[in-house]
Order: structure tokens, then C-alpha cells, then sequence
């Protein structure tokens, strides 16, 4: 993995989470209503809607489809 890459996109997601907006709201308010856990299920809501956009960019690309096949048969189901 390309580590340039990685610092990148944590960089551009870190500046995306933290700049007010709808999202930071939606977050504050889930946590002061239901406290901490209901928070970090909201701020972690991106993660699951977005690799959906992932694996379908993925999968269009030849040059990815093995790999994305490879990751798809070892994934394992989470558990919130």
C-alpha cells in the first residue's frame, strides 16, 4: 500500500470531519442525545456508506478485480 496515498486520505478526511457543518451536528447531536456510543456510530456511518462506492469503482477497474476478490473472499461480517 502506498503510504502516500493513505496520509492523504486520512489529511482530507480528518479536515472533512472536523469542519462545521450538517454532519458535525448530526454527530453532536446523537452523542449529547444518547451518549457516547450513538456518536461514534454516526461518525462511523461514512465508513459503511462509502465503501459501497469503493468496491463498485474497484470493480470496475480490470486492473483491481483480483484483488477486490481476493479482500471480498476473506472479509468477515462486523458485529456493531
Amino acid at each position: 500500500m502506498n503510504t502516500t496515498y493513505f496520509l492523504q486520505g486520512v489529511a482530507l478526511g480528518f479536515g472533512s470531519g472536523i469542519t462545521p457543518g450538517p454532519f458535525l451536528a448530526l454527530v453532536v447531536a446523537a452523542s449529547l442525545r444518547g451518549g457516547f456510543r450513538n456518536g461514534a456510530v454516526v461518525s462511523l456511518s461514512p465508513l459503511i456508506t462509502d465503501l459501497s462506492i469503493v468496491i463498485a469503482c474497484a470493480a470496475s477497474n480490470p486492473r483491481h478485480r483480483g484483488a477486490l476478490a481476493r479482500w471480498l473472499r476473506g472479509a468477515r461480517p462486523v458485529r456493531l
